[in-house]
Order: structure tokens, then sequence, then C-alpha cells
């Protein structure tokens, strides 16, 4: 029985993680220097919000990681050990998510095109 709350909390630490912590990351490590990039070349309309998305994004998916690791513990406390190995396996699994790639380039366009001055100019001044 100790095995099986072992894998249970394993898999509930991995996919949480999976959707909280990495999607930090990728803030923290993607959209936030991609965005100041951006905006440093000039392609940026004054006055976007899309640092204050970031901010409340990153705090509701702290608020969910923190919920769901606290109704582990309250509730389920024998997969706890497993719910740690699993956000860990999670985080480093996740890490090459976390820097520029095309993914991450083009869920950032999707998401804050509308920021945008011009498109065009945008692939120019962010090219690699």
């Amino acid at each position: 029985m100790e095995w099986l709350n072992l894998f249970i909390g394993f898999f509930i630490g991995m996919f949480v993680t999976s959707f909280t912590i990495i999607q930090i990351g990728v803030i923290l490590f993607f959209g936030i220097p991609f965005t100041l990039k951006v905006s440093k070349a000039g392609e940026m309309i004054d006055g976007h919000p899309i640092f204050r998305n970031y901010l409340i994004s990153s705090l509701v998916l702290i608020a969910i990681y923190c919920a769901i690791l606290y109704g582990v513990n309250s509730w389920y406390p024998t997969a706890l050990v497993g719910f740690w190995i699993g956000s860990v396996v999670a985080i480093l699994f996740g890490i090459g998510k976390l820097g520029f790639n095309q993914d991450n380039k083009s869920d950032w366009m999707s998401s804050n095109h509308k920021y945008l001055k011009a498109r065009v100019e945008f692939e120019n001044a962010t090219k690699k």
C-alpha cells in the first residue's frame, strides 16, 4: 500500500508541477526577457499590460500549486513524499522548455500580438 501512495503522489506532483511551476519558469526565463527585448526594440505599443498579466498568472499558478500541496498534505499525507519526488522530476524534465525556443515564441506571439506595432517589423527585430 505504501508503494501505491508513493506512485499516486508522484503522478499528482508531476501533473501539478508541469502545469504550474514549469509555466512560472517559462514566464521568468522566456516571457519577461523576450518582452523586454521586443520593448527595447521599440516594437511594443505604449502601456501594454503584458508584465501585469505575467504577475497575475504567476500568483494564480503559485496559489494553485500551494492549494494542491496543502490538500495532499491534509487529506493524503502518505502521498506527500511521492508528491515532492514527482515535482522534482517534472522540474528536471521541464528545464529544457524554459528558454528561447520556437514553441515559446509562437505562444508569446499568439498571446501578445495585439500589443505589437507591426508584426513584420517584429519578425525582423527578433531574429536570432
